[in-house]
């Protein structure tokens, strides 16, 4: 008996330790996002993300191997959200409005939405040139393309949308159309506002949509 309250007492703890170390590592990652956000990642240093955090650049590295594995780390993260919207879509009742919402959700137009943009846009950049990061993006938008394209699948088979001959052309279509939209409005915020950044979606939308018959039905 004893022996396993012994037990128990160790597991909570490790799991008391775990979610520390999660929280640190989290804290450290948003941190990062504002650093990177600020001042693109060649700027970020481990310095200045140390700075952002807290800490010192010793403490970053007991958590990370190095820079590198900091950044993926918090990359990770930030795609949590948007990943699991995007999953979501296809389970819900109007498919459809479910994605163009958890599209709209990624639309630089709130502070943390914008803060992620310029992340995101930070990112690709740095992708051309970096294989860790090239291959990141590919296995985001890999799984972003399987999520939109089911979500299709689903809207189609609910007579939501046309019947469309390629689903796969479709979801590429409109990852290729939200990237742009987010990189126009980071640069013309202006000439993008909110309103039409959805009108811009909501007309691709409305060219997928199934013509009502001469009955209205």
């Amino acid at each position: 008996m004893a022996k396993q309250s012994q037990a128990s007492r160790v597991s909570r703890l490790e799991l008391s330790n775990h979610k520390a170390l999660a929280t640190r590592k989290e804290t450290v990652a948003d941190a990062t996002w504002r650093v990177v956000a600020a001042i693109g990642f060649e700027g970020a240093t481990l310095r200045a993300i140390a700075d952002e955090a807290g800490c010192t650049t010793g403490v970053l590295m007991h958590y990370f191997r190095d820079k590198e594995e900091l950044f993926l780390f918090s990359l990770d993260r930030m795609f949590e959200r948007v990943d699991t919207e995007f999953a979501e879509a296809p389970r819900q009742k109007n498919s459809i409005e479910a994605l163009k919402k958890a599209l709209v959700g990624t639309f630089p137009i709130q502070e943390q939405s914008e803060l992620e943009g310029r992340i995101w846009l930070n990112f690709v950049g740095r992708a051309l040139w970096n294989a860790a990061f090239l291959q990141e993006h590919r296995r985001r938008y890999a799984r972003f393309r399987l999520l939109v394209e089911k979500t299709l699948r689903v809207a189609s088979e609910a007579g939501d949308i046309e019947c469309l001959d390629s689903f796969d052309k479709e979801a590429d279509t409109i990852l290729a159309l939200l990237d742009g939209i987010i990189i126009h409005a980071l640069l013309e915020p202006d000439r993008f506002p909110a309103s039409r950044l959805r009108a811009i979606l909501d007309l691709h939308f409305s060219r997928l949509a199934k013509p009502k018959s001469l009955n209205g039905k």
